[in-house]
């Protein structure tokens, strides 16, 4: 009976370890897409008084440009907390900018009319 409950102790122990060292997601995973030209795409979608993504940490390496591919039902702006703080204006339909960042760290980007951080731009 002991050998048994030590073998389902060692068991669970098992799973559990096992299960620790999977590859989840946070669930912030980013809509951005690496280019063969090695700029980075960022998707960014406006529905209503939703935004996709929502608070996505992206990868970015300094001083490569990020493309923005917005696609929006009504016209905005993107706020960029970068230095210096850049604005980024969208019309209705589909908008296509750039933006590089050359200072390393986490930026946000966001929209102050949805009050919503769009994503977070990690800078290396």
């Amino acid at each position: 009976m002991l050998r048994a409950l030590r073998l389902c102790s060692l068991l669970v122990v098992v799973v559990l370890v096992v299960g620790a060292c999977g590859s989840g997601s946070n669930g912030n995973t980013s809509s951005s897409k690496p280019a063969t030209s090695g700029t980075t795409t960022l998707d960014i979608t406006f529905k209503g008084n939703t935004v996709t993504p929502q608070g996505a940490l992206v990868k970015v390496k300094a001083g490569t440009p990020l493309k923005l591919h917005i696609v929006a039902d009504k016209p905005g702006e993107l706020h960029v907390h970068s230095s210096p703080e850049q604005q980024i204006a969208y019309k209705a339909g589909t908008t296509d900018a750039t933006l590089t960042l050359d200072k390393p760290g986490i930026v946000e980007m966001e929209s102050h009319a949805l009050d919503k951080l769009v994503a977070q731009l990690e800078v290396r």
